[in-house]
């Protein structure tokens, strides 16, 4: 019916020589629905995991919390574009060629709305790649997105004036410039793939410098003698690439169905109607993500005491003293609320202290992880009250960040106590 429809529409609307039309208008039509209604669906995801987020976002300074709102709302803003557009479309019973190809205002103003969803996302992955890379490359990679990223908002930018001040259509017989078709192909195919390309680039500097990270923490682990890195850097190395796959993939498919197809469909735009809202997901699947992650790594560490340990400063007694101290913070038992003992089992584990404690205490600190490898109460298993182990500055050259853990008692330690 779509097919026999078209042709009699061409037949009553014929255009200029060399201007392309579109064959069919069941996929003229079609695909803008369908990429309207789903991103009105994206919407409803958004407003879900933003509400999601914001429980969590305390502690994300504002500038995370700004991309979010930004991202969020231009998705909010573009789905109400999109529906306004299923309306009015929905509501005009011209089914002719010459009508349903005609983009609206709402159809313009949604591609402009929805590039500020892929800056604030891009920006905010872009700031995490500024600090994961090396200084030598920090300038030149941030140039490199930022050409990307304006290129694509741009071209969004001038793709919404071009339809505007065409009214929508693309060739001359209906009252649009010479080169209004030339114009919206060269700068849909701007938007589209520079921002592939920026996402891609971001994703991959993300990824691999993750991986140098994980590899130089198992290496550190290795030469300790102790097992591999934890989950957490290959928990965000997997969260970096699911969250730029949505987005690349769809901004590729809707570039190549545009390049191929535009001629005689409107197939690319099933594609490109999801981009506001995959890199507004995107952003907030990352972000909550990550506070998961956090919330995993607290919890399995709520046994975990990390201390940083100056080499150089042993106390009195050399190795076997400064053992003798270990011991005594790691061997202790205390008695429970009912009274009962508890006895503890640890296990002590050495790697590379931080940046920030070698620029404190010097470069032959190390950190040292005392675990709980089992707690029990003896005749019976009850839950243990969270408290806090304070270990201060003494001549063992202790420094802790105040860390929970489970205990039934708070034990303050401090230098002349480990002597």
């Amino acid at each position: 019916m779509g097919s026999t429809v078209s042709h009699i529409d061409q037949a009553d609307y014929p255009a200029a020589q060399g201007v392309a039309l579109q064959l069919n208008s069941d996929w003229t039509l079609g695909p803008l629905f369908f990429g309207w209604t789903a991103n009105v669906f994206l919407c409803g995801v958004t407003v879900s995991w933003l509400a999601g987020y914001w429980r969590r976002a305390k502690g994300d300074k504002w500038t995370v919390k700004s991309a979010v709102l930004v991202a969020a709302c231009s998705e909010v803003v573009t789905a109400i574009l999109n529906l306004l557009s299923i309306i009015s479309h929905g509501k005009d019973q011209n089914r002719s060629n010459d009508a349903i190809s005609l983009l609206r205002g709402t159809d313009a103003l949604s591609v402009l709305i929805g590039a500020f969803a892929a800056v604030a996302a891009q920006a905010f992955f872009a700031l995490r790649c500024w600090r994961v890379l090396p200084k030598a490359a920090r300038i030149p990679f941030l140039l490199w997105i930022a050409v990307l990223v304006l290129a694509s908002a741009g071209s969004a930018f001038g793709i919404t004036i071009v339809e505007l001040i065409n009214h929508g259509a693309t060739d001359s017989t209906r009252g649009a410039s010479p080169d209004a078709y030339t114009n919206l192909y060269n700068l849909a195919l701007a938007w589209l793939f520079c921002g592939a390309a920026a996402d891609i680039s971001i994703s991959a500097v993300l990824i691999a410098r993750l991986w140098q990270k994980k590899r130089a923490a198992n290496a550190g682990a290795a030469a300790a003698g102790r097992s591999g890195a934890d989950g957490g850097l290959g928990g965000f190395m997997r969260v970096t690439f699911e969250a730029a796959l949505c987005t690349t993939i769809t901004a590729i498919v809707s570039g190549f169905t545009y390049v191929t197809l535009t001629e005689t469909t409107n197939l690319s735009y099933a594609f490109s109607n999801l981009l506001p809202g995959l890199y507004a997901l995107s952003l907030l699947w990352v972000l909550n993500s990550a506070h998961r992650l956090a919330e995993e790594i607290k919890l399995a560490d709520l046994n975990t005491i990390q201390l940083v340990w100056d080499l150089s400063a042993s106390p009195d007694g050399g190795v076997d003293g400064r053992d003798r101290c270990l011991s005594r913070i790691v061997e202790g038992t205390a008695s429970g609320a009912d009274g009962k003992r508890v006895s503890s089992e640890w296990e002590i584990k050495r790697g590379l202290a931080s940046s920030k404690a070698r620029g404190r205490l010097g470069e032959n600190v190390q950190m040292l992880s005392i675990g709980r490898k089992a707690s029990r109460k003896e005749g019976d298993e009850a839950s243990l009250s969270g408290k806090r182990l304070v270990v201060g500055e003494g001549e063992a050259g202790f420094w802790l960040d105040e860390v929970d853990f489970r205990s039934t008692c708070e034990r303050t330690i401090d230098g002349d106590d480990m002597a």
